[in-house]
């Protein structure tokens, strides 16, 4: 998991990048836990987050983990980003809806590392 949720350095910003492209529905739930744990233990308030979901179907039964674990990880998130929403869109959408999060979606990673860092 580790090499799938990291700290990477863009413009001299730090951002943790989640890697949950193409993973099983399980490998999913671990994968999001663990992003729980690296926001939350990060001891920081002003996190800039990517999510990349490039190649992930909408699994209509992670909604009520994802829903936590954008309530987890709210307090600590500066911005957030998804990377390849397009066939989960109006999923995120309502999850950002529901936990009055403003994650903004992005076709490209190279995309969403500049609003984050802007």
């Amino acid at each position: 998991m580790k090499e799938r949720i990291k700290w990477i350095e863009y413009k001299g910003k730090e951002i943790l990048y989640c890697d949950f492209r193409e993973l099983s529905e399980n490998e999913l739930i671990e994968h999001i836990k663990y992003s729980d744990e690296q926001v939350i233990s990060s001891g920081k308030k002003d996190i800039l987050k990517i999510n990349d979901v490039r190649g992930l179907f909408a699994m209509v039964s992670l909604l009520p983990e994802i829903q936590k674990s954008i309530e987890r990880q709210k307090q600590y998130l500066k911005k957030s980003a998804y990377v390849g929403t397009k066939g989960i869109k109006n999923l995120l959408d309502a999850l950002n809806s529901l936990s009055k999060s403003k994650a903004k979606p992005f076709a490209k990673l190279e995309d969403a590392k500049e609003w984050l860092v802007k």
